[in-house]
């Protein structure tokens, strides 16, 4: 049996919602990862579905090894079952299943870290005949990431536009897939297969995703196609935590969440269970201008005052922070 007795009435509307789209804004500190390990456990343990139809995904490997404990915690055997992997986790073994319809041949294949993709997408700007001098090769190698991953239906110019196909076949020709390629790849195989995504709608009925205001444009897709036949989305995110908009994540798509899954219920989890009041109401006070959202609040004592520090760089930054941590864990021991 599923114990919610320490969830509050928020947490427990969000473990406990109906089957549908799910949207739960998820304030810092507001236990987002305990409700969403709950709202795991109370479908295979409540609703009695089987843990292999549930799809979850996250940014980062440590955030979905974190998941995994805590499903494994919570339920055995039953909770590692359930798939919980990123995005480009999740994406590589797509394109690692259709390796021959994707043109890699029987062979898988092998993943490029980003020295490998830089060195190949020089290669791809000299086959054609791009000269390099006259643009920065960083901004080269944003311009395609973004354009190799855009679903806006915006066209590259010629020239951009013969790199990426350049740079895509030396790619295949080297049987290797790049940290963009684990979504582009899978989104078009779903495109233009469509038993191919017919077969990953079949085996994941629920597709939950957390952290949803860092998502791109890609991912986003990806979601959608595989979540449109059964519509059990579960979405975890906050606009006032967004951070990658320089790499294509977009706050709107909250929006567009609501708009392609009519019927979405949103719930708000407001309380911060971590920080003190003075941290909560700083965090208030910052996240105002951006937008009418519900105010953070908290049980917690009041806490010292916070303390502004203005760093000249990164450098004198992480020192001031390093020597706060050292003097924090002197006191706490002598104390």
């Amino acid at each position: 049996m599923l114990d919610l007795s320490r969830f509050g009435p928020e947490q427990r509307r969000a473990v406990l919602a109906p089957d549908g789209p799910l949207l739960i804004v998820a304030g810092p500190g507001s236990g987002k990862t305990t409700v969403l390990a709950a709202r795991i456990a109370y479908l295979i343990v409540s609703r009695q579905i089987p843990p292999t139809s549930i799809l979850a995904l996250t940014f980062a490997t440590k955030a979905a090894r974190e998941l995994k404990a805590r499903l494994g915690g919570l339920l055995g055997e039953a909770g590692l079952a359930v798939d919980a992997m990123t995005f480009h986790a999740f994406g590589l073994r797509v394109a690692r299943q259709w390796s021959e319809e994707l043109g890699f041949g029987l062979t898988p294949p092998v993943v490029y870290g980003d020295h490998d993709a830089r060195a190949l997408l020089l290669d791809a700007l000299t086959r054609a005949d791009v000269p390099v001098g006259n643009r920065p090769f960083a901004e080269w190698l944003a311009t395609v990431t973004r354009l190799r991953l855009t679903t806006d239906g915006k066209s590259p110019d010629d020239t951009t536009q013969a790199v990426i196909r350049g740079y895509e076949a030396l790619l295949r020709r080297r049987g290797a897939i790049d940290y963009p390629g684990m979504l582009a790849l899978p989104l078009r195989l779903f495109r233009e297969r469509p038993l191919a995504l017919r077969l990953y709608q079949d085996a994941y009925r629920y597709i939950l995703i957390d952290e949803f205001q860092d998502v791109c444009g890609a991912q986003y897709e990806l979601l959608r196609l595989l979540a449109e036949r059964h519509r059990n989305l579960i979405a975890v995110g906050d606009p006032r935590q967004a951070l990658y908009g320089w790499r294509g994540a977009d706050v709107r798509l909250l929006e567009r969440l609501q708009r392609d899954f009519p019927g979405t219920q949103v719930v708000s989890l407001d309380q911060n269970f971590r920080s003190t009041a003075q941290i909560v109401r700083l965090a208030n006070a910052l996240a105002e201008p951006l937008g009418s959202y519900p105010p953070l609040w908290t049980d917690n004592p009041s806490g010292t005052r916070a303390v502004l520090f203005t760093a000249t760089d990164e450098q004198q930054e992480a020192a001031f922070v390093a020597e706060e941590i050292v003097r924090l864990e002197s006191e706490r021991v002598t104390s």
